[in-house]
């Protein structure tokens, strides 16, 4: 140490190394001034001329008004709204990494201005002045650091202020929760003149029925010999109690073992499973229902075929989950988390649990959007128990009759927007894509006792799409998608199958499967068939507008997508060629859901389009709620559940 402070202190080597502190000092102190002014500048930018509320296009959208007939029109209106938002959306980014870069330069700033203080003091300081010298170097030394935190912390704090205000706008302008009914889109085009529907009779009291009528379904998978569920014994009936029920917690820090049981109930094989919707997409996770004879006619504001209507106490963006007469759901706010039980015939809330006082939750909520919310994931049961997953990591598992079996806390996952990957189960394993910006793993739980079976570790970015499994001849396969990789893994063991790099950006939409192919997508992307032994690409198309947020669904002939800006697509499963383009007024959140031979689509809006699973577009109808839809709907015989952003609807013809 002593032989390089000699060298330093040589003139020639001490005025480099000073001037370069100096340097790197002063420019450190110049980038971090020109991110403020930048972000001032963006400020005033954006209070002129927002991009959500462009007046170009108000003016198309006033022409198009007076003219519904102009295709053309229409379609400049929707690339410019997509322009619009992709700016938006852009310049939210570039606050993002501008704050980094701003608080990398402020801190290089403070650094090197030390570091050329000490350099002085100790390389540079003759001996005779040094003490009056260094007393004198401390007290400027003091007031340039006074001034600099204090330039500092008044510029970090405008910019946090703004930066907060910023995405306190952005997710007013695009989300739906923040009024349920008034909530409208971006953009709406006025509807086109169009055939008239069938008129509704006067609306009349619904009679409910007394007991669900068993459905006969054939199964439409066929797990493999080698790996077969396990029977389940005859099934019991569950008396449902007549009031809502509290269930009340443990206390405070107190451990939330799973409770024994001298014999576990048999799990539902395939078939049971197919009857039923045991989690987000139906069984499997697919987005194939197995339902006899859906509704196609209902209208949510006349109370067509509306069976019943429920408010829903908290919000979440959760979707329906139904076993027998049971629909559950979750909701949360910033002061609860609760799990719900309504009956399917009636819409009775059966019971309600808090979820409170989770070992190990987090004292501080995590940060998420408004268009995700504090329960996003959904819920997944395996006839026996559901299982619930919030965005601050907690986890609970609770009977069907809404007593506690066991909870823990995974650990909160740092996601921008907040957790939205949902549950699946595989025969007694519950499976969670846990991807977010702390740590990207692959967890498998024990559903009886919340026990870790087995972990991977997976390098890949935060993901918001969740995962399917598929059968195969040698296992079932688990599919998950995240930026950068497409990932199978064996779903009873977790062992790696394979994995390819393909996406890219923030992934939302879940993989599809069927004609013995995986369907990948993403926007700004392309849609991709690959093999599922492999991985490898089958076929790709690039061309046109691609889902943000809903997962496509697949046949033996067609692969749909539909994307938020109101169009779905349909291709050939076998060539990607694509067969047909169908534009509505709304953008799509919901996945599309295959049920016999029809597709059902629910837009933003909450209309239900109704088209032929065929190669040639085909309309079925149009079904309106006439309340706004972002969750995915659950079929389950004759009926159809919508979650609404405050209600939940059952739907049934009358025959």
């Amino acid at each position: 140490m002593r032989g390089l402070l000699n060298f330093m202190n040589q003139p020639f080597v001490s005025t480099i190394v000073l001037k370069t502190f100096q340097s790197i000092t002063i420019s450190a102190a110049v980038l971090a001034s020109i991110i403020g002014i930048l972000w001032i500048a963006t400020y005033i930018q954006f209070s002129i001329n927002e991009p959500l509320t462009n007046p170009a296009i108000q003016k198309l959208l006033a022409k198009y008004s007076q003219n519904l007939s102009d295709t053309q029109l229409k379609e400049d209106i929707r690339t410019l709204d997509w322009l619009s938002r992709k700016a938006y959306f852009t310049s939210q980014a570039q606050i993002r990494i501008g704050s980094y870069l701003f608080g990398i330069a402020c801190f290089l700033s403070i650094l090197f201005c030390k570091l050329t203080f000490v350099f002085q003091s100790q390389t540079l300081v003759p001996a005779p002045i040094s003490k009056i010298w260094m007393s004198k170097q401390k007290q400027q030394l003091r007031w340039a650091i006074a001034s600099f935190l204090g330039i500092f912390w008044l510029t970090a704090l405008g910019a946090g202020l703004y930066v907060r205000q910023t995405f306190i706008e952005l997710d007013q302008s695009i989300a739906l929760a923040a009024a349920p009914v008034e909530t409208q889109p971006l953009i709406s085009l006025p509807a086109q003149a169009q055939e008239p529907l069938a008129q509704p009779q006067a609306a009349t009291q619904v009679t409910q029925p007394q007991a669900a009528a068993p459905v006969e379904m054939q199964p439409l998978i066929s797990l493999p010999a080698q790996e077969p569920l396990a029977q389940p014994q005859a099934a019991t009936q569950v008396t449902q109690p007549q009031a809502a029920m509290q269930v009340t917690q443990p206390t405070q820090g107190e451990p939330m073992p799973a409770k024994s049981a001298e014999a576990q109930p048999a799990l539902p094989d395939l078939a049971e499973l197919q009857q039923n919707w045991p989690s987000f997409r139906g069984c499997y996770g697919l987005g194939i229902a197995n339902a006899h004879e859906p509704p196609m006619h209902w209208d949510g504001k006349q109370g067509v075929n509306i069976q019943w209507k429920t408010s829903i106490p908290k919000p979440g963006f959760n979707s329906p989950i139904v076993w027998k007469n049971q629909v559950f759901l979750c909701g949360a706010d910033a002061e609860r988390k609760e799990v719900y039980s309504f009956d399917a015939i009636t819409g009775t809330l059966l019971w309600k649990s808090d979820v409170t006082k989770i070992p190990g939750t987090p004292e501080q909520l995590p940060k998420v959007s408004q268009d995700t919310g504090y329960a996003a994931p959904t819920m997944a049961t395996d006839g026996l128990r559901v299982y619930a997953l919030f965005a601050n990591g907690d986890l609970v598992c609770l009977t069907i009759q809404g007593q506690m079996v066991w909870a823990k806390n995974l650990g909160m996952p740092k996601n921008h927007y907040g957790h939205s990957s949902s549950l699946i189960l595989y025969g007694q394993t519950l499976l969670i894509q846990y991807d977010h910006a702390k740590a990207c793993q692959l967890l498998g739980l024990d559903s009886a006792t919340g026990k870790i079976l087995w972990q991977q570790t997976r390098e890949v970015e935060i993901s918001w799409a969740s995962p399917i499994l598929i059968p195969r001849s040698d296992a079932t396969y688990l599919i998950l998608s995240a930026t950068p990789s497409v990932t199978a893994y064996h779903a009873a063991t977790g062992a790696l199958l394979w994995q390819q790099e393909y996406l890219g950006g923030e992934v939302a939409p879940s993989p599809a499967y069927a004609a013995d192919r995986i369907f990948i997508t993403n926007i700004g992307i392309a849609l991709m068939a690959l093999e599922p032994n492999t991985g490898q690409i089958a076929w790709e198309c690039l061309e046109g507008e691609f889902p943000e947020v809903a997962s496509p669904v697949a046949n033996q002939a067609c692969v749909w997508i539909a994307n938020s800006h109101g169009s779905i697509r349909c291709f050939d499963v076998k060539t990607g060629q694509i067969q047909w383009e169908q534009e509505y007024d709304k953008g799509f959140y919901a996945s599309p859901i295959l049920c016999d031979d029809k597709v059902y689509a629910i837009d933003r809006g909450g209309t239900t389009h109704i088209f032929a699973s065929e190669p040639t577009y085909k309309s079925l109808g149009e079904c309106p709620l006439d309340e706004p839809v972002v969750a995915t709907p659950a079929f389950i015989g004759r009926r159809i559940y919508i979650r609404s952003l405050s209600n939940l609807f059952c739907i049934e013809e009358k025959k």
